[in-house]
């Protein structure tokens, strides 16, 4: 499976680039995703597509060695420490996005585990996606787009698609119930796709990984709204980590029979059984350059763990590897 990884973003890679897309039909490709964002945000040459208005960072992954028993991996083995590489953004594709508006926190991470393995996470501060396919994708970016000439976005025709995609309205409203976070250090982060964990025995087991703040969740209020201002989540991360490290629980929340698997904009109810796992702690903000070259995939699993058909989720890797190579290329 991960050769089969390896050879897809090979070839992701080496695919010319596309024109913008014109209303397309039929099942999304990489390139239409890429070429929805950009007609919505612009193409921010050098930078990330989605994502964009973000930094990286340093710390260490400690496994509890409570999820041993739910999957042979690396990663939750007892004993495991692992130096990790991590990335806070903002979601959506505008690299000025304004701190204080309602939009999702990122977090990405990489850990460099023993045996030459390597586990990636792509996980947001909502327990669910926008949206449920990579066609619901591009077509909601189409949608929004605004008119070149008058700079406005037509707002019947995003009433026509969310009408006819009301899952969409999910995430939003869990936002509007539940603010943005005032630091990225007191965000929860949820990864809002299922995996496969399996045991020494050969058991499989769904479940989804969620890291809660050690110092506990802070929402912005409307007063935090007018102070903090525009631009302020990376300095006062920067100072914040100068009082001490930045801290998360890591649980996996485990599936019971019936829950869905492959639609990231439904939450599993809070009741379902959950394991801490492991502490994530950031200690040190990173230089610029440590994150420029790096792609991010959340389907790069040690053995042990591995990805759920979700349509997103499969459709990730090869649409990172496209803005990838239009990163790397300038573009």
């Amino acid at each position: 499976m991960r050769h089969a990884i390896a050879l897809a973003l090979t070839a992701m890679l080496a695919l010319p680039l596309g024109a913008q897309a014109q209303a397309p039909s039929g099942p999304a490709t990489p390139g239409q995703l890429v070429d929805a964002l950009e007609g919505m945000f612009g193409r921010n040459g050098g930078l990330r597509r989605a994502h964009p208005k973000g930094f990286c960072a340093e710390g260490e992954w400690v496994s509890t060695g409570a999820g041993a028993g739910l999957t042979t991996a690396a990663t939750l083995a007892a004993g495991t420490r692992a130096p990790v590489l991590a990335r806070f953004s903002l979601a959506g594709g505008n690299p000025r996005a304004p701190d204080n508006a309602d939009n999702a926190r990122g977090l990405a991470l990489r850990l460099n585990l023993p045996g030459n393995e390597s586990h990636d996470f792509v996980v947001i501060s909502t327990p669910m996606f926008g949206l449920r396919t990579p066609e619901q994708f591009r077509d909601n970016l189409l949608a929004r787009r605004p008119d070149p000439a008058t700079g406005q976005a037509d707002q019947a025709r995003i009433q026509a698609f969310v009408a006819a995609n009301p899952e969409v309205t999910r995430q939003a409203a869990w936002i509007r119930a539940n603010p943005p976070s005032d630091s990225y250090a007191s965000a929860p982060y949820f990864g809002v796709h299922s995996f496969l964990f399996t045991d020494a025995a050969g058991q499989v087991r769904p479940a989804r990984w969620s890291f809660e703040p050690v110092e506990g969740r802070r929402s912005m209020t409307a007063e935090d709204r007018q102070r903090l201002g525009t631009d302020f989540l990376e300095g006062e991360f920067s100072a914040r980590l100068a009082r001490g490290a930045a801290e998360w629980r890591v649980f996996l929340t485990v599936a019971r029979d019936g829950d869905v698997l492959t639609d990231a904009t439904v939450a599993w109810p809070e009741d379902r059984p959950r394991v801490e796992v492991a502490r994530l702690s950031i200690r040190r903000v990173a230089a610029a350059e440590a994150c420029v070259g790096l792609m991010f995939s959340p389907v790069s699993l040690p053995r042990g763990i591995d990805p759920s058909d979700d349509p997103i989720l499969q459709m990730r890797t090869p649409a990172y590897a496209e803005s990838f190579s239009r990163r790397v290329g300038g573009q």
